[in-house]
C-alpha cells in the first residue's frame, strides 16, 4: 500500500511577535475596527503611498469597495493588465480580460452561463 504524502500550499511561521500582535486586540476588546485596525491602515497607507487605506474583512469586500470607488457601471471597460478573471458581485459577474488578447467573445449580455462549463471567449 502506497503512503500518501501531503504537500502544504503554505506553511505559516509565527513567532512571539506575531502571537503578541494577535493577543493585544483580543485583550483590549477591540477585535473589529479600533486602534489596531486604524494603525494598520495608516501603516499600509505609508507603505503604499496611498492617501487613504481601508482594512476589510475579505478579498470580496475589498473588490466591492474597489468597484464602488471606481464608479464602474454596466458596460464600462476595465483594463486588467496581464491576467484575466471573473469577479462575482451578487447576481452580476464582471469579466476582466487584458485588452488586445481577445479573438472572439462567445457570449452576449443576458446569456445564461455556468461557471466552469461555459466558454466565454477565445484568446
Amino acid at each position: 500500500m502506497a503512503t500518501k504524502t501531503s504537500i502544504p500550499i503554505t506553511k505559516p511561521v509565527f513567532g512571539p511577535e506575531e502571537l503578541r500582535a494577535v493577543q493585544l486586540p483580543l485583550e483590549s476588546g477591540w477585535v473589529v475596527q479600533g486602534p489596531y485596525v486604524e494603525q494598520f491602515e495608516q501603516l499600509f497607507s505609508g507603505y503604499s503611498g496611498a492617501r487613504f487605506s481601508a482594512a476589510t474583512s475579505s478579498c470580496t469586500t475589498a473588490l466591492h469597495i474597489a468597484v464602488a470607488a471606481l464608479g464602474l457601471k454596466p458596460g464600462d471597460e476595465v483594463t486588467a493588465g496581464e491576467r484575466f478573471g471573473m469577479i462575482k458581485f451578487g447576481s452580476r459577474t464582471d469579466v476582466l480580460v487584458p485588452a488586445g488578447d481577445v479573438r472572439a467573445v462567445l457570449v452576449k449580455v443576458g446569456d445564461k452561463v455556468k461557471g466552469g462549463r461555459t466558454v466565454l471567449l477565445r484568446l
